[in-house]
């Protein structure tokens, strides 16, 4: 608010400015020990109604008056008394001095009616509705979070908990999980994150596994790429992880990364699936030149409970392998037609455009299978020829691996 609006000799600006800032400065009262559930004392010296949320009287008129040295030392004391009278007065209430729309402490819960939760309201601070006809205005220290430090997480977290029913929400609360952002503890993101964007089950585990077959030696940029995507930027845990190269892209160890895979997933989890190799129409060649048809390949694969299964198809006349490859929980990206040769690096581009902003078409912040397999298929066509997807269920466009943001 500008000086000119507290009706004050303009020649008192200047010492309070000093007062103002120095208020600013003692950090809603954390110097004198009462940390962050003090606001900052500035605001308690701003016009305002007479109930602790505007205090501009004779007394910081009288301050402002001081010469500006004198005024900053006044206002040191000043701000302890401060902080004093409204824990006094206002019951310990929180304040949301880093802006993310979290009280500084502790959950409060309140009347609907109250004059605390019109502010808490007005201030747009998160909050749940009670049946019981009150509010819950969720506050830092019960998520789990430093007060003094904007938080993403728990500020998700009270948006989670907020969408709750009553039974849910005091589930959480008298297990102690408030501040558990993952309280699956799976590798696919947050209870935010899982019931509002990839709508899974919050409480249930869905964990993902990767079989990444590719015609290239392990040390290949873009397999080592790749690889780095899945392990260090999907934090996909590397025991989840199954690689078959130019050196073990064979019948046999396809055979044994699935049944590993078979022994651990179930019908909570997602399963990533890279199909690199040569081929025909309907005819899967593995490097060591082994020739099954995709009838095989799809036999092996239904062993594997999940889910959700993507795979990605990287042969030539890769379309042919969809008839083999279709089923209710699955989805497939070729790298090519069935009358045609392969595209290389479709796989490649995928697994990039998962933390690629452009993909991002739906502005959501995260980039689903569909959005990464669209922005594949535009990279890697060529002359109307590319890379085909194959969702006949729509699992794509809440498909994720990751809670992963899109980034530039």
């Amino acid at each position: 608010m500008p000086i000119a609006e507290f009706d004050l000799n303009p020649e008192l600006n200047d010492s309070w400015e000093a007062v103002h800032q120095a208020l600013d400065g003692l950090k809603g009262g954390a110097a004198f020990g009462y940390g962050p559930k003090a606001p900052l004392l500035s605001e308690y010296f701003r016009p305002g109604e007479d109930d602790g949320n505007g205090y501009l009287n004779k007394f910081t008129k009288s301050v402002a008056g001081l010469s500006k040295p004198i005024a900053l030392v006044v206002a040191c004391i000043l701000g302890a008394a401060t902080v004093a009278y409204v824990l006094s007065q206002n019951g310990n209430h929180s304040f949301d001095s880093d802006n993310d729309d979290l009280l500084n402490g502790s959950n409060e819960t309140l009347s609907k009616d109250s004059e605390q939760s019109t502010k808490y309201l007005n201030a747009d601070i998160i909050h749940r509705e009670n049946a019981n006809g009150t509010y819950t205005f969720f506050g830092e220290n019960s998520l789990g979070s430093d007060s003094g430090v904007y938080s993403p997480d728990a500020v998700n977290q009270a948006l989670f908990l907020s969408s709750l029913g009553d039974v849910e929400y005091k589930a959480f609360e008298q297990a102690g999980n408030l501040p558990n952002f993952n309280i699956d503890g799976d590798t696919l993101g947050s209870n935010w994150f899982e019931h509002f964007v990839s709508k899974t089950p919050y409480d249930v585990e869905n964990d993902v596994y990767v079989l990444l077959m590719t015609l290239a030696g392990k040390e290949y940029g873009p397999t080592v790429d790749m690889h780095d995507i899945i392990e260090n930027v999907l934090k996909v845990p590397k025991e989840n992880v199954y690689s078959l190269n130019l050196e073990n892209n064979n019948s046999e160890n396809f055979e044994a990364a699935v049944d590993a895979i078979a022994q651990k997933s179930d019908e909570n989890d997602i399963v990533f699936v890279n199909l690199g190799g040569h081929g025909n129409k309907g005819i899967f060649a593995f490097y060591s030149e082994e020739k099954v048809p995709y009838q095989w390949i799809n036999e092996r694969l239904d062993k594997i409970d999940s889910k959700l299964m993507f795979i990605s198809v990287e042969t030539c006349h890769s379309g042919s392998s969809i008839d083999y490859l279709k089923n209710d929980n699955r989805i497939i990206m070729t790298s090519g037609p069935s009358d045609n040769k392969s595209t290389v690096g479709t796989t490649h581009e995928f697994l990039k455009a998962l933390k690629d902003k452009n993909a991002d078409v739906d502005e959501s912040g995260y980039v689903s299978f569909l959005e990464a397999a669209n922005l594949a298929v535009q990279k890697r066509t060529v002359n109307g020829i590319g890379p085909q997807l194959f969702d006949n269920n729509n699992l794509a466009q809440n498909g994720y691996l990751a809670e992963l943001k899109a980034s530039d």
